[in-house]
């Protein structure tokens, strides 16, 4: 006979399945978590050669500092690292810009 899998939400927000223990819920939930931060970050990786931007980057640089401290403050330690991430990768790419020294029309700024 064959099992119908059920996902749910337990009490904590984790991801179960039917019938699942209180600790595979969790690590279904890490896992998921963790698989989502991994192929975020190779995008980045893989567009670390182009500068956004300002009227990307600025938005971006606060949003995801905004992001970051939410997650801490709810510690959400997959958002906590990802928004992290973004929060610094966005303060690079500011330096890198604003290095650049060149502003393009199309930029706006």
């Amino acid at each position: 006979m064959l099992q119908e899998f059920i996902f749910y939400y337990d009490h904590l927000g984790n991801v179960c399945l039917k019938n699942a223990s209180n600790y595979s819920c969790r690590m279904l939930t890490m896992i998921v978590g963790v698989l989502g931060l991994l192929f975020i970050a190779i995008g980045w990786v893989l567009a670390l050669g182009d500068v956004p931007p300002l009227r990307l980057t600025i938005p971006y640089l606060i949003g995801s500092a905004l992001l970051t401290a939410y997650s801490a403050l709810n510690w959400n330690l997959i958002f906590l690292v990802l928004n992290g991430a973004a929060t610094i990768l966005s303060a690079i790419n500011l330096i890198r810009r604003v290095r650049m020294g060149k502003v393009n029309v199309e930029d706006h700024g």
